[in-house]
């Protein structure tokens, strides 16, 4: 039997991680949550639970200097779920 894959989950304060982590889980994949800059860049699979409030999560993931962690990621073009925070506009202006 194959090694399970690997979900990170960002724990940046905000989202439902619990239910997020039980969802991966229940598909039969290994889910991660991290507060780490260095785990998200280097994440195999990643996502980013919200809240639907994008400027509060944004201020969240500036302050947490995740920024940068995400766009890391982004360039080395693996997926990213985005979960009720709509389109990412970091790095946009």
């Amino acid at each position: 039997m194959g090694k399970k894959k690997e979900v990170t989950i960002m724990d940046y304060g905000i989202g439902n991680l619990l239910s997020v982590s039980r969802a991966i889980e229940e598909c039969g994949a290994k889910a991660i949550i991290t507060d780490s800059s260095q785990d998200i860049s280097n994440a195999d699979f990643l996502i980013l639970p919200g809240v639907g409030n994008f400027s509060v999560a944004i201020k969240e993931l500036r302050k947490r200097g995740f920024e940068e962690a995400i766009l890391n990621y982004c360039l080395k073009e693996r997926p990213l779920l985005g979960i009720c925070l709509g389109l990412l506009g970091i790095g946009l202006g």
